[in-house]
């Protein structure tokens, strides 16, 4: 297979990849939806809902081979403008008491692990949700709750963004990006990638939504690896030294500062310096 083309998605190669697993109950061909050139995926996934394109309760994904406005946390923007990496949004509608809801977003960066997992790259998950690979970034996660009626069961837009065939990357962020092919020296199949994603990603929320979330939170914590280390963190401008004594299950950060007092981070306006991390 010449490499362009595995640059390329293929709803067929899709399909047909899944058929050959038997594992295309999860996913139906009339679900996905692949564009050239999109501004971002979790853009047109909320243009969906309003336009109640293909309205149903089943998962609908939404892929692009290149993004011009592509985003992450705190409105920062993703570099996803050549159709090498993985662009895709996850579209689905979560019944479950909404308290429960905003934690969903952890099972996007464990299905990005297990999936780099299976190509032999061991990674690590970055409080909240980023994963890295020997420091460097490899995959972003932006989650939105869309609630378009009160009484409606709120709809979820995952997007996920996974670097998989850049040899190269902008100065700007060359130190601090990677991608599989610069960790593993060949180029891979980015239908294939995807279906591993989607996968895992259809079997951690079924588990989620089945009555294991309590677990998968636990696992996503495990993976944090900050639990019991003394680390700085930005919040609303300031920077903190703090002992961090535990992560809440929404996410927040239950920290012990340098002068004793308790304070709570949210995962909203927070960024941790990863290179400060100290064992306790």
């Amino acid at each position: 297979m010449k490499k362009e083309s595995r640059n390329l998605l293929s709803k067929r190669k899709i399909i047909e990849y899944l058929n050959n697993k038997r594992k295309n109950k999860y996913i139906k061909d009339k679900n996905i939806f692949i564009y050239d050139k999109l501004d971002s995926t979790n853009n047109k996934a909320k243009e969906y809902l309003q336009k109640k394109i293909n309205k149903s309760s089943e998962i609908k994904i939404i892929l692009a081979e290149k993004q011009k406005k592509g985003r992450g946390r705190r409105g920062n923007n993703w570099v996803s403008y050549n159709q090498k990496g993985l662009w895709a949004s996850f579209l689905f509608d979560l019944d479950m008491p909404r308290e429960k809801i905003p934690q969903i977003t952890v099972i996007g960066a464990l299905t990005v692990q297990k999936t780099l997992k299976k190509y032999n790259i061991d990674s690590q998950i970055k409080w909240p949700n980023d994963v890295l690979v020997n420091g460097k970034k490899i995959s972003g996660i932006l989650t939105e709750m869309v609630i378009t009626d009160k009484k409606a069961v709120p709809s979820i837009i995952m997007g996920i963004g996974l670097n998989i065939n850049q040899n190269y990357f902008a100065e700007n962020i060359s130190k601090t990006a990677t991608s599989m092919y610069k960790l593993k020296g060949t180029f891979f199949d980015k239908n294939e990638v995807f279906c591993e994603l989607y996968l895992n990603f259809a079997e951690f929320l079924d588990q989620y939504i089945s009555g294991s979330r309590k677990k998968i939170i636990d696992s996503w914590k495990k993976e944090l690896k900050i639990i019991g280390k003394q680390l700085e963190l930005k919040y609303e401008s300031k920077v903190f030294k703090v002992w961090v004594l535990d992560i809440l299950d929404n996410g927040e950060l239950y920290c012990k500062l340098e002068n004793g007092q308790i304070k709570i981070f949210p995962t909203a306006g927070t960024s941790l310096n990863f290179t400060s991390y100290k064992s306790r």
